[in-house]
Order: structure tokens, then sequence, then C-alpha cells
């Protein structure tokens, strides 16, 4: 299918809001940090932000090696759009290893200025000589923080006299605008530390985001068709031959019979006549206007299934968190024919890992093994560590594709028990069903050789 043409607008869910708590110092002291960064930016991007949770004054001052400059300015300027002062020294690898690092001192003959060292984004290493470092540069004592992965929290410990804040380990999702004073961040700002632009595309033509009314009438003509299938899966199967066999026919201007439709996606002919996206004639054919990649077409084909995941989604949390729609993620300078280009169904933020979402509403083995080797690429390029592969697809899997999919640690839920799970969460009677699985599942990199 086609790509369908890009529109600059996002997709934030329309549910319920929570304030986001504010800021407070710890006495009137402003924190000084230190952060050595040569291992993983996001851990320090969720580190900080957990910082600025507890100290509403506080600097940042970013140590790198060269190579690792990019991500460093990325960071810093993400981290300034959040509130936190942050400054970005690049030094030689030669000079990075040094056993002293150059660590910034700031003056506190004041006595306004406590100091801490954040070795979240370094290697053990460099997180030692940076310790040590510390010690002789802050002999009235440091506070120390570090993110830890399995915890998904972050721990902070005093070191010397300084007690700056009690040991404590402290956990925030940066996805969630009620856990950060700066409001969340979103999976775009997230990917940017990678050098990779978010393209929201718009197969529909419609205000979507923008107009309520819009998206309630997808979800509408979602809601049809899952309950077609569901309900009388043969009937449903003889509707998409029929609509495939009619798209092939023509690529503009698809004509259906209005009989083709199974009952249950009548309410969905008419969610689409309202969208206009379809249109009735006197013969009694539902015409789909303009292209078959698009508008009705897309929806019909598949597209159906990424509303009716991302309205499942958006109902099970409790804050405005931001999911990201029908979006393409390209490097370098985002001109399309020129760069590397992948396709996302729905993305967000929860527990500080970025979930990738790909939704399939067709089965063809091969096209599968394509379609898993591009998203692991995907997901090896946004940062293994913080991201988390999904497949949901309305056929089920072989086991030959069900091992694939082992293998490159995406988890995926298919077939009739996926369509059960949208079913019951889409009719609330197992709310959060769909977002319990993925949480469950969706376990992330086990290490070398531990897949199967």
């Amino acid at each position: 299918m086609a790509r369908p043409r890009r529109r600059a607008l996002g997709y934030t869910l329309p549910v319920r809001t929570q304030q986001p708590p504010a800021p407070h110092a710890q006495g009137s002291e402003r924190l000084h940090v230190v952060a050595p960064v040569d291992a993983d930016p996001v851990a320090l991007l969720i580190s900080s932000l957990a910082t600025r949770t507890r100290f509403a004054n506080m600097s940042l001052d970013l140590l790198a090696p060269v190579p690792l400059s990019g991500e460093c300015t990325r960071l810093a300027r993400l981290l300034h759009s959040r509130g936190i002062e942050t400054t970005h020294r690049v030094v030689k690898p030669k000079d990075f290893l040094r056993k002293e690092l150059p660590l910034e001192v700031a003056d506190r003959s004041d006595g306004a200025v406590a100091h801490a060292l954040d070795v979240s984004g370094a290697t053990s290493e460099t997180a030692l000589r940076a310790y040590e470092a510390a010690a002789r540069a802050w002999p009235s004592g440091f506070l120390v923080a570090s993110f830890h992965p399995l915890r998904n929290s972050v721990r902070y410990r005093n070191h010397g006299p300084l007690a700056a804040v009690p040991d404590q380990l402290i956990g925030v999702d940066i996805g969630s605008p009620a856990d950060l004073p700066g409001g969340e961040i979103r999976p775009e700002e997230l990917l940017e530390l990678f050098d990779l632009r978010v393209l929201p595309e718009d197969p529909y033509g419609l205000d979507v985001g923008v107009s309520s009314d819009s998206e309630r009438l997808l979800v509408e003509a979602a809601a049809g068709v899952l309950t077609a299938f569901t309900e009388n899966e043969p009937e449903y199967r003889a509707f998409r031959r029929d609509f495939a066999t009619a798209h092939r026919a023509s690529s503009v201007d698809v004509a259906l019979a209005e009989r083709t439709f199974p009952a249950a996606m009548q309410a969905t002919v008419r969610a689409l006549i309202a969208l206009r996206l379809v249109s009735r004639h006197a013969g009694g054919d539902v015409v789909l206007a303009g292209p078959g990649d698009r508008g009705a077409g897309f929806f019909l084909a598949g597209g159906w299934l990424e509303i009716a995941v991302t309205h499942i989604l958006g109902r099970s949390f409790s804050d405005r968190r931001t999911i990201v729609r029908n979006t393409g993620t390209a490097w370098g300078n985002g001109d399309v024919p020129i760069t590397t280009y992948a396709e996302t169904d729905a993305a967000f933020i929860l527990d500080n890992r970025l979930f990738v979402v790909s939704c399939k509403n067709e089965f063809n083995e091969e096209r599968l093994y394509r379609h898993l080797d591009r998203l692991r690429a995907l997901v090896a390029e946004f940062g293994e560590t913080h991201v988390r592969p999904v497949l949901l697809s309305t056929e089920a899997l072989s086991d030959r594709a069900a091992m694939r999919c082992r293998a490159y640690e995406v988890a995926a839920l298919t077939g009739p028990e996926l369509l059960q799970a949208l079913a019951a969460d889409m009719a609330a009677r197992q709310p959060h069903k769909l977002l319990g699985w993925l949480t469950q599942s969706a376990v992330g990199t086990p290490g070398p050789g531990l897949a199967g």
C-alpha cells in the first residue's frame, strides 16, 4: 500500500487530566549536578527529570566525549525545555579517559550550592573515575544519583557530611504529565535524542486530534468492523475478499454493493458517510472516494485496527498521555525520498519505555518476516534498552513466525486472542485488558542467547 500523505500534526488522546506536582526545593539550596555521559543519554534524561521533581533550582553540566556530542546537545536542549539549566562540555576521547575528569566546581562561598554527581548515563568505569574525582573536588560532601533499569527508579546516596537529601529511591514516568512539573516527554521528543524525525501521517484527510467529532466517528466505524470480525468471522472474511477484488479492479472510487458489508458494519458505513469518506449511490453501491490507499480504503484494509488500539489504550490511562498514531520515522533531514523511513502504527511512553506498536490485519508470512526485520532494525536504532516492540495481528501466527518474534524480542498478541481482548476492552467488559497484556508481555531484551 502506498504511503499516505503527511501532515504536521500529532494526536493527543482526550482522556482525564491530572495536574503535575510542583517541584520543591530541599531547603534553599541550589543543586549543581555534573553528569558524565558515555553510555546511555536516556537514562540520564530519566534521572535528571526525577531530580527536578525534588529540586526546583538545579543546574546540570553534561560532560561527554566527542562521539556523543550530538546526543548530548539534543539532551541539553530537551532538559532546558523542562526548566533545567543545562550546559554541555565536549571532551576529547583521550582526555575523557584520563584518571582525573575535569569536573567543574561551582562557587559555594555563600553556602547556597549543593553538589551532585549523576552517573546514570555513564559506563561503570567512567562512573568510578567520576566518583573519585568528585570526592576530591567536593570534600565537604555531595549527592550521588544513578538510574537503576531493573527497579525503574533513581537512587540517591550521600557521600560525606553533606545531607542534601536522605538516601532514597525515586521513581517517575517521563511519559506521564502527572509526574513531571514541566510536562510529559512525548514519543517524538524521546526519538529526537537519536536524531530521528517523527512525521505524522494523515491517511484520512481529517482534523483528527483537533475535531473530537471526527475522532468519535472513526472509533464508531472501527467498533463496527471489530464487531463484524468477532461475531461472524466467515461473513467478515467474505467482505475482505470482495473488497480486495474491487480494489484490484479500480484503485480510484472503489464501489462495493451495500449487501457486501456484514450487518455489524452498517454502523461503519454510516460513520464513514458522516466523515465523507464514502458515499451511498442511488443504485445501492457504497463508493469509496479517492485512491484505495487513502481514506476509507486505508481504513477498511487495516486502519480500523490502529484506531481501535489507540482508542482502547487512551482510555486505559488516567492522565493525558500522548499516543502518536499513524507516523513515519525518518533519519537525517527528514526528506523521505533520500532517507531511511519506517512506519509506526502507534507509539507511547509508559514506565520510561517507548512502546512501538505495529498493527496487521492481513497475513502473508513472507511479508510478515520482512516486516519483523524492519521492526527489529527500527528498535535497534531507537535504543533497545528503552524500547518495547509489539506486534498486534488479527491473524494467528505460524510456529515459525512466533519463533521469529521471540528471537527478535517482539511481543506478539495475535488471532482470536487479540480480537477477544479488543472486544472486551472496547465494550468495557474488561477495561485495561490490552494495556495489562502489553506491560506483562513486552518485557524487553533478555540478553544474548536467551530469547528462545
